[in-house]
């Protein structure tokens, strides 16, 4: 069944059917590194911080913790992660394994690709448009009542 995406007067259905759309987008750009969109986000991060607790990277992405969880336990499975702790330490200290930078590597020509595409597409004007009104959403988790 086919819904016109423009009718629909709520925001909140809107920006959830954009992400989603978006995400799948990302998704199918990585689908040859074998891993998503998301897990992208989470290696390019590990990467950038040299590692860091799941908690951060929780705090980093807002990403609930079982949503966490599971990506990471998928990422550690495919030996692109691994938790450095030391047995007596409380919190992980998530770091990318050699395999995890050799994906990171490739997905990122693939992000690159997946970038250009939503360019050529839509246009730098339209996309700093969009990633300015995103920048404006992200801002009301900060808005309190």
């Amino acid at each position: 069944m086919e819904y016109d995406f423009s009718a629909m007067p709520c925001y909140g259905m809107k920006t959830k059917w954009a992400a989603a759309a978006i995400s799948g987008y990302y998704d199918q750009f990585m689908k040859p590194c074998g891993i998503t969109g998301r897990q992208f986000n989470f290696l390019c991060l590990l990467n950038r911080n040299g590692g860091c607790s799941a908690r951060e990277l929780a705090d980093i992405t807002r990403v609930d913790k079982s949503t966490l969880a599971r990506n990471l336990k998928l990422l550690m499975s495919k030996d692109l992660v691994v938790d450095l702790k030391a047995p007596n330490e409380r919190n992980s200290k998530l770091s990318l394994t050699p395999t995890g930078k050799n994906t990171l590597a490739a997905a990122l020509i693939q992000w690159k690709a997946a970038q250009e595409s939503l360019k050529q597409r839509f246009g730098e004007q339209e996309l700093a448009l969009v990633d300015k009104v995103l920048a404006e959403i992200g801002s009301l988790s900060m808005v309190k009542n």
